[in-house]
């Protein structure tokens, strides 16, 4: 996961003040879910051959760079995507929080 996104979900998920093995735990779990959802999106409005490419480079684990590369090139608006997912799960779980 890069930089950026980890800030992202620090920030928008008030993790800041945990201690620090807390908050990584956290950044991979919902960056984990936030991955999940993108991918869900993407392969939505992804062609065929770009879906196998895709696929192809999840098993052949190149790594988080060369997946969010090669989204970054077929999925036109992946950031606002990856915004979006960061945004509805930031609400999600403030509405269970509420509930609590």
């Amino acid at each position: 996961m890069n930089k950026e996104l980890q800030d992202s979900i620090i920030k928008n998920f008030g993790l800041d003040a945990l201690p620090e093995k807390d908050r990584e735990e956290m950044v991979i779990s919902i960056g984990g879910a936030i991955y999940e959802a993108v991918l869900t999106r993407a392969m939505a409005i992804m062609s065929e051959a770009d879906q196998d490419e895709l696929e192809k480079i999840i098993d052949e684990e190149r790594g988080p760079d060369v997946l969010l590369y090669f989204l970054g090139q077929k999925v036109p608006g992946l950031q606002d995507m990856i915004n979006e997912e960061i945004e509805k799960m930031k609400n999600e779980s403030h509405d269970i929080m509420s509930q609590i």
